[in-house]
């Protein structure tokens, strides 16, 4: 049996312990505003929207240009793109772009020529740094389509006037430092419809590379603005008329922009 002196002792140590644990009012609301803050700080764990406006730049591997779309076959584009998660690390992201050629010069393609690109489809994000949402990987299967209603400068050269499939990408997002992010991703993309007012004959298959750069500096911690740089090439084959044989098309797309990214 225990001795009555070490219940009592155990009982005032225990008193004094409780009497020394700030339970005022005061105590209490700082307490409820840290919890406050620790969710603002994670709870834009379910997606995120980005915006990109800049210009991008079309061109073939032939050396005369087949759009003549301006002085530098440059178009004013505006991209939105975004993700959410539905499942754990599972879910979806859309991209959708249009550039139209307000730059026009008086040359083939009139200011109501646009070019518009498509991709939807799963994505698995998996974040690296549970104490960092930004420190993430992401994988994605997605369909892609180009259409554009472009008329060629002449019907012997190539640019595809329509072409879908679906893509395959990697996307990786590192915190430089408390402020500054990057970004970068990459997709091969593979076409198994292809359409174009050439007269040359095209393989409807073909395939393709994309890559992109992000910097983004962080105005708060859900919203995010920078400068943004992509890539993309994509391979045909075709025939001539006077070549025995196949030759190769590559269009190829540069694009620079401003880029604002909002987290949810």
């Amino acid at each position: 049996m225990k001795s009555p002196f070490l219940i009592l002792t155990v009982v005032f140590f225990s008193l004094l312990s409780y009497a020394q644990i700030d339970t005022s009012e005061q105590n209490i609301s700082e307490s409820k505003v840290i919890l406050e803050d620790i969710q603002k700080e994670n709870y834009f764990r379910k997606g995120s929207i980005n915006a990109r406006m800049g210009l991008v730049q079309l061109s073939s591997n032939k050396a005369s240009s087949a759009l003549q779309l301006n002085s530098s076959d440059q178009l004013p584009f505006i991209e939105i793109a975004g993700d959410t998660r539905i499942i754990k690390n599972w879910g979806i992201a859309l991209t959708f772009q249009h550039a139209q050629n307000a730059m026009n010069s008086g040359t083939t393609n009139a200011t109501s020529a646009y070019q518009r690109v498509y991709q939807l489809g799963p994505i698995y994000k998996y974040i690296m740094d549970q104490n960092n949402i930004k420190n993430y990987i992401s994988f994605k299967v997605q369909y892609y389509m180009m259409q554009n209603n472009f008329k060629l400068s002449n019907p012997q050269l190539m640019y595809a006037k329509q072409e879908s499939g679906y893509l395959l990408g990697i996307e990786r997002s590192i915190p430089a430092t408390e402020l500054i992010d990057l970004q970068g991703g990459f997709d091969m993309v593979f076409i198994n419809k292809f359409k174009s007012e050439s007269i040359l004959e095209v393989k409807n298959t073909g395939n393709g590379l994309q890559f992109h750069i992000d910097m983004l500096y962080a105005l708060q911690k859900n919203q995010r603005v920078g400068l943004s740089y992509a890539i993309s090439a994509f391979f045909n084959k075709y025939t001539q008329p006077d070549f025995e044989g196949r030759d190769h098309h590559t269009q190829t797309c540069k694009a620079l922009s401003f880029m604002y990214s909002y987290l949810f």
